[in-house]
């Protein structure tokens, strides 16, 4: 995802990001933990974020958070969580 977007490549990031928005919507919410069902979403929004700012920002919020998801210096550090369990 990385290299398509500062390759530009971004029919590739964007189709990317279509794999990782399906995915999230064929989980089977009921029997997922809800700590990880909300860590992809996060995830799909930090990802949006450098092609659709505005967009991100507001599902970001929506989201719960109080803070904006970019700051000065850009986008905050991503915390995995789930690769604590690996």
């Amino acid at each position: 995802m990385t290299g398509d977007i500062t390759g530009l490549h971004l029919n590739r990031a964007v189709a990317r990001l279509y794999q990782l928005a399906n995915a999230i919507a064929a989980a089977d919410v009921p029997n997922i933990d809800p700590a990880c069902y909300r860590e992809a979403l996060e995830m799909l929004v930090r990802l949006v974020s450098p092609m659709m700012p505005h967009l991100a920002e507001e599902l970001w919020q929506s989201l719960g958070h109080k803070t904006m998801l970019t700051g000065p210096l850009g986008l905050r550090p991503i915390r995995l969580c789930w690769l604590r369990t690996l």
